[in-house]
């Protein structure tokens, strides 16, 4: 979607971000809340497996988190 494409632009992010408009994919992920998905991270490896998954997102210091989630997989692959 636009909104996406557009924030992607601004924010020098060269892969893909996901928009799960019809909510398909927070449905198959099981975090779907009525007609909210919760927020988590799925950090998805090279071969298309769930590496880590992060529940407990804390916005303000979550660019650290992912860092962490990174190290961690890498680690252990």
């Amino acid at each position: 979607v636009n909104s996406k494409k557009k924030f992607c632009e601004q924010e020098g992010i060269k892969h893909p971000l996901l928009a799960d408009v019809n909510k398909s994919v927070a449905r198959s992920y099981g975090v779907l809340n009525g007609d909210v998905a919760n927020r988590v991270t799925y950090l998805v490896a090279p071969g298309g497996n769930v590496a880590a998954v992060e529940k407990n997102v804390d916005v303000g210091n979550h660019g650290t988190q992912v860092l962490q989630m990174i190290d961690a997989a890498q680690k252990n692959a």
